[in-house]
């Protein structure tokens, strides 16, 4: 006894294997969306005190948690446009968390750490572009510190976008 018959099989068989391709691709789409995806965003922020902050925004928009951990920050000048003469400094800021840091999903944190003695060293000198090396579970990224300089009403404020 046959449940098939053997002109509706090939049929079955390609159906089959639609469904089974749909659902894979269903599966690594929600094991895709499932993971952490992290922004970053660096800033050098003014108080009205004259003081600077570095600040560091990261915004997980991923379903699951995700460890980070900063590390140093590069910082360059051109030195009168002569390359021999620049200046690269690796500096490691100190911000108010332990590191590594967990980051849960659908969530924002923010950071400031002084920046006022860097800021002083740069005023008169041609800034390249600074970069913040941050470690998101295992991948290392290098953030870079926005050029221009955010003013702030209050140092606990909102995240800046």
């Amino acid at each position: 006894m046959t449940l098939i018959s053997p002109e509706v099989a090939p049929t079955v068989a390609v159906a089959s294997l639609a469904v089974a391709i749909v659902s894979l691709a269903l599966a690594i789409y929600a094991f895709r969306a499932g993971g952490p995806k992290v922004s970053a965003q660096c800033y050098i922020v003014e108080a009205p005190n004259r003081e600077y902050l570095l600040r560091l925004v990261m915004v997980n928009r991923g379903r699951s948690a995700t460890s980070i951990s900063v590390g140093q920050l590069d910082v360059a000048w051109q030195y009168d446009y002569n390359p021999e003469k620049d200046t690269r400094l690796t500096l490691w800021p100190e911000f108010p968390e332990t590191f590594p840091y967990r980051l849960e999903g659908h969530s924002p944190v923010e950071w400031s750490c002084p920046a006022t003695e860097l800021m002083r060293t740069a005023i008169n000198m041609a800034p390249m572009t600074w970069r913040l090396h941050v470690k998101v579970g295992h991948r290392s990224r290098k953030v870079r510190v926005s050029k221009k300089i955010a003013r702030v009403t209050n140092v606990g404020g909102q995240p800046l976008r």
